[in-house]
C-alpha cells in the first residue's frame, strides 16, 4: 500500500510499472519521454508505431524491453495554458487512467514522473498536488507499492502556507540530545492498533501486521508513522516513541512534532514536507528503490 516520493532516474527504478509522460505521437520526445526511449531501446520504438498515438489524458501500455519495469504506461499530460482549457481535469485523467490499466493486470508497483510539470509548463506545485490526491484516493481501494519519482528535487515546489510557517518552527527549536535514534524497538501493547491502521501508516501490510505481533521490529521512521495513524497528540506521540525507545532528536522528527501539534495527521501531506527537506518518508515500502 504504501507511497513514497523518491529522488532518482526513473529509467533504473526497479518496479513492475514505470510511468512515461508521452507525447501524442508516442514516438519520443525530451525530457522522461526521450530518456525511458532511450534506456528501452528502438524495439519500444517499434511498438508504439502499431498504437496509433494517444490523446491527452488517456494511456496506453507497451513492453519495458530494456528497463528494469516489464511494462511502461504511456500517458499523453496536458500543455499548461493558464488552467483554463481544463488542464487540471486532463492531468487527474492521466494519473488515474494510467492506474486504471496497472490494476486491471493485477500488478503491485508502480512508478510515476510529475507528469507535464517539465516543458508542457504546468505549475509544479499544481502538478505535485494533483499527482499525490489521485494516488492517494486510489491506494483507499487497492494495495500497491506506488512511487513519485523526481529527478530533480529543485522540482519538488510547495506553495503552501504551512511550509514558511514549519521553516520558522525549525529555526526556532533546538535539537535534542538523541537518546536511541538508529535501534530497532517492538511497539508497546499498551496502544490499541488495529490492524486497518496500515493504509493511515502508509506500511506495508504484511510488514504492519508482523509488526503488531511483535514477529518484526521497526525502525524509528515505522514508529513515527504508526503515531500518526493513532492520530496521538504531541504529548502522547512523544510518549509513544519513548516507550519505542525513541526521542525527538533531529531535523525530521522536529518536521514530525510540528505536524502532531497541530493534531495534522495526513501521512500524505507530512511526507511532501519531509521530501521537500531532504528527511525520510514516514512509513514502509516491500520494495528496496
Amino acid at each position: 500500500m504504501p507511497f513514497k516520493i523518491i529522488n532518482t532516474d526513473i529509467t533504473k527504478v526497479n518496479t513492475e510499472v514505470i510511468v512515461n509522460a508521452a507525447n501524442r505521437s508516442l514516438l519520443g520526445g525530451g525530457g522522461v519521454d526521450g530518456a525511458i526511449h532511450n534506456a528501452a531501446g528502438y524495439e519500444l520504438l517499434k511498438e508504439c508505431k502499431n498504437l496509433g498515438g494517444c490523446k491527452t489524458g488517456e494511456a496506453k501500455i507497451t513492453k519495458g524491453y530494456n528497463l528494469p519495469a516489464e511494462y511502461i504506461i504511456h500517458t499523453v499530460g496536458p500543455v499548461w495554458q493558464g488552467g483554463f482549457s481544463d488542464e487540471e481535469d486532463y492531468l487527474k485523467k492521466c494519473y488515474e487512467n494510467s492506474l486504471n490499466i496497472f490494476k486491471s493486470l493485477k500488478l503491485k508497483s508502480i512508478a510515476f514522473p510529475l507528469i507535464s510539470a517539465g516543458i508542457y509548463g504546468y505549475p509544479k506545485d499544481k502538478a505535485i498536488n494533483i499527482a499525490v490526491s489521485v494516488i492517494k484516493k486510489f491506494l483507499e481501494s487497492y494495495d500497491a507499492d506506488i512511487f513519485l519519482v523526481i529527478f530533480d528535487r529543485n522540482d519538488f515546489i510547495l506553495n503552501n502556507p504551512l511550509f514558511n510557517d514549519l521553516d520558522s518552527y525549525l529555526i526556532k527549536n533546538s535539537v535534542k540530545i538523541p537518546v536511541n535514534n538508529s535501534g530497532v524497538c517492538k511497539i508497546p501493547g499498551n496502544y490499541n492498533i488495529n490492524y486497518s491502521l496500515y493504509k493511515k501508516a502508509n506500511t506495508d501490510k504484511k510488514f504492519f501486521i508482523d509488526i503488531i505481533n511483535n514477529k518484526e521490529i521497526c525502525d524509528k521512521n515505522t514508529a513515527k508513522a504508526i503515531s500518526i495513524a493513532l492520530e496521538l497528540d504531541v504529548y502522547n506521540s512523544e510518549n509513544f516513541l519513548s516507550e519505542c525507545g525513541f526521542s525527538l532528536s533531529d531535523r525530521s522528527d522536529i518536521i514530525f512534532r510540528y505536524f502532531t501539534e497541530k493534531n495534522f495527521y495526513d501521512i500524505f501531506e507530512i511526507n511532501k514536507f519531509l521530501f521537500k527537506y531532504g528527511e525520510p518518508l514516514l512509513g514502509t515500502t516491500a520494495l528496496k528503490i
